[in-house]
């Protein structure tokens, strides 16, 4: 049999952390894949750079402003997403399966199956609770998951059980992490972060440097370590990301509390950066601060990679991948004083920094690279064309 045609689908075209795993999927399958996305920005430009047939099918504004609290349908948004669902199942070609790689993609790529009879494979990299959607929404996408998806993808346990406990069918479930390239963190690992730092305006009076790696939202809390640097005179902290869907009031925030709080010469808010690898190099310690369960954590696997201790929320895929006291340290969400208790045990212990360090590339690199997570998406790719 040959190895099947795949439609890709996302609502977004920015550059967040299910768009790099979703170009890194691409890639792997780029001779028989296309991309439709709902409208334009950085990945569509990424995938036309790499010679990826991508296909813009814009829809309304209301459909892709939506929020994950909405508690109901309009009928601009009712109306937005059947258009763009037509013209979706319009562009898809015979024998080609649809692989939706969003929550807003999936519900347009699910009524586009039903309309063509396409197979459908729904990467659910979400985690489908009260803390993140309204009730209604779960009940929609868990509703259209049970009728129309072949499988559902699962980037973690703690995403897969969300989706069982919102009413999702468990034989329909498959977990695959999402792994990451661990190249390009070799490559800047042989970096020198002396050098990094003081482009970055890092202090040299700086005793240690902390990294917060993620796109700028209020669940993300960022807020919560901008305060927990207040508590350590010793540390600076980069904060790496950009409000990549219309958060702009909250990264303007975080600028008032970085000059409210007098922390401009040890609070760095760096935006929106593709070299990830050198500033992860140029860091003692990552922390990651979401107020509510991550899907994944796939900067945590990063970090990992990059032999840097990080410091998480205890809670949701972050579990998986972090182990307290061995690669890491696991703290309460939104207690800046417990962030800086744990800053200050890795400020005071270089060596348990170092041990962290190497414990976690060790994990990283045995349970969360990319080359397992391609076979496996493989595996089930085919698996569900060939109607198994």
């Amino acid at each position: 049999m040959p190895a099947p045609r795949i439609l890709f689908v996302n609502h977004g075209a920015v550059l967040g952390g299910g768009e790099l795993s979703l170009l890194d999927i691409v890639r792997h399958t780029a001779s028989r894949a296309r991309v439709a996305l709902l409208s334009p920005g950085p990945l569509q430009a990424r995938l036309q750079r790499e010679g990826v047939p991508t296909l813009l099918l814009t829809t309304s504004t209301a459909v892709l402003s939506t929020r994950r609290e909405s508690s109901g349908l309009s009928w601009s948004v009712l109306s937005g997403t059947v258009g763009a669902a037509i013209r979706l199942a319009r562009a898809v070609k015979p024998g080609e399966l649809l692989y939706a790689n969003s929550q807003k993609a999936f519900v347009v790529a699910a009524l586009a199956a039903r309309i063509r009879r396409r197979p459908l494979l729904w990467h659910l990299r979400d985690v489908l609770s009260p803390e993140h959607f309204s009730r209604r929404n779960i009940g929609l996408v868990v509703s259209l998951a049970n009728r129309f998806a072949a499988r559902v993808i699962a980037n973690s346990d703690a995403t897969a059980a969300a989706f069982v406990s919102a009413g999702g069918r468990a034989d329909k479930v498959v977990v695959v992490p999402s792994g990451v390239d661990p190249t390009p963190f070799r490559a800047a690992g042989q970096e020198d972060p002396r050098v990094l730092r003081p482009a970055l305006g890092i202090p040299d009076s700086s005793r240690l440097v902390v990294g917060l790696f993620s796109r700028v939202a209020p669940w993300k809390g960022q807020h919560v370590a901008i305060e927990a640097m207040a508590r350590l005179p010793g540390a600076t902290l980069l904060v790496v990301g950009a409000p990549l869907f219309g958060e702009v009031a909250y990264a303007e925030e975080l600028e008032g509390l970085v000059a409210r709080m007098g922390l401009g010469n040890r609070v760095k808010l760096l935006g929106f950066r593709e070299d990830i690898p050198s500033l992860m190099r140029a860091v003692d310690v990552v922390v990651h601060t979401s107020l509510a369960p991550e899907p994944f954590g796939r900067v945590l696997v990063e970090a990992m990679l990059m032999e840097r201790p990080v410091i998480a929320t205890d809670a949701g895929g972050a579990r998986e991948i972090v182990q307290d006291g061995v690669t890491g340290l696991l703290i309460p969400p939104g207690r800046p004083d417990h962030l800086a208790e744990a800053l200050g045990r890795l400020l005071e212990d270089s060596a348990m920094r170092g041990e962290m360090g190497r414990r976690g590339r060790e994990r990283a690199e045995r349970h969360f690279t990319l080359v397992p997570t391609l076979n496996a998406l493989d595996d089930l790719i085919t698996s569900v064309a060939s109607g198994r």
